[in-house]
C-alpha cells in the first residue's frame, strides 16, 4: 500500500498522505518507507483496539452514573441538535471533554508503559543501570490521591482548566509521554 501510494501521483486527505507529508524538524527529510510501515501498523493495530476501549470505558462509566449521562446529553442536544457533530463543534463540547478525560484517567488505553533506560540514572535513591527496563503505569499514577481527590470517584466536573494547570507533567499521561508519545494521540483525542 506504501509503495503503491509512493508511485501514484492521486491526491487523497488521508492519514497515510499526512505520514507523506510529515518532515522531521531538523533535516526536513520525510520518513522512510519502513518508518511509515512502523507507523501505519501502530494506528491500525494499536488505535484500533485502544480507541475501542476508550469508548467502551466512556459508555460503561456513563451507564454506571445516569446524571453524567444526562448533563451530557443535554450538552450534544445543546450544541448540535439533531446534527452530527464536526471536528469545529468539539471546542464547545465541554461537557464531553471532561467526560473523555475523566474515563481515560480511570481506564488508560495502556495500563503500563515499558521503557530502557539509555544512560545509569538515580531515580529517587534506585539505581538504574543503561539498559535496564523501566515500567511506569498510568493506570496507577492518574488513581492516587495525590492528584486526584477521590481518585477512585467517576468526576468529569475536576477537569476544569485551573485542576489541570495544576497537575504535575505526568500525573495525567493516557497516552504516554516523550518522544514516545503514542503517534495516534491526537486522532485518539479526536
Amino acid at each position: 500500500m506504501i509503495n503503491r501510494r509512493d508511485r501514484s501521483d492521486l491526491q487523497r486527505e488521508d492519514l497515510l498522505t499526512l505520514l507523506f507529508a510529515a518532515r522531521d524538524a531538523e533535516s526536513g527529510a520525510r520518513m522512510s518507507n519502513d518508518q511509515l510501515q512502523d507507523e501505519v501498523i501502530t494506528i491500525l493495530l494499536a488505535g484500533h483496539e485502544t480507541t475501542a476501549n476508550a469508548l467502551d470505558w466512556t459508555l460503561y462509566l456513563l451507564a454506571r452514573h445516569p446524571g453524567e449521562a444526562e448533563k451530557l446529553g443535554e450538552e450534544l442536544r445543546r450544541e448540535l441538535g439533531p446534527a452530527l457533530p464536526k471536528v469545529e463543534d468539539l471546542e464547545r463540547l465541554l461537557v464531553l471533554e471532561r467526560v473523555v478525560r475523566e474515563s481515560l484517567r480511570l481506564y488508560p488505553p495502556v495500563w503500563a508503559i515499558g521503557r530502557r533506560a539509555i544512560e545509569d540514572q538515580e531515580l529517587g535513591n534506585v539505581r538504574l543501570r543503561r539498559r535496564s527496563i523501566v515500567v511506569v503505569s498510568p493506570w496507577a499514577m492518574q488513581r492516587t490521591e495525590r492528584f486526584f481527590p477521590d481518585p477512585e470517584e467517576f468526576e468529569p466536573d475536576r477537569w476544569t482548566p485551573a485542576f489541570q494547570a495544576s497537575l504535575p507533567k505526568f500525573a495525567f499521561f493516557p497516552f504516554g509521554g516523550g518522544p514516545r508519545q503514542c503517534i495516534g494521540d491526537g486522532f485518539a483525542w479526536l
